[in-house]
């Protein structure tokens, strides 16, 4: 299901550009990781296991809700 692609950029800047047919629906996740493709691929799949956006809008909005709750 993963392409093992790496792309090394040189000191703080680091881009890429994907290519794709028009379709009418594009999913899509994303991982970062400051230590390379496995690091981020570790992040995505522990970080975004699933593949509902209405699952990740809600872990998302609990966390935020978690830490914003201690300000007054």
């Amino acid at each position: 299901m993963y392409e093992n692609t790496e792309i090394l950029g040189q000191q703080d800047t680091v881009g890429a550009f994907v290519g794709f047919e028009f379709l009418d629906k594009l999913t899509l996740k994303v991982g970062t990781s400051f230590t390379g493709f496995d690091g981020a691929l570790a992040n995505l799949n522990a970080e975004i296991p699933g593949w509902s956006i209405d699952d990740v809008k809600e872990k998302t909005k609990s966390s935020w809700d978690s830490v914003l709750s201690k300000v007054e």
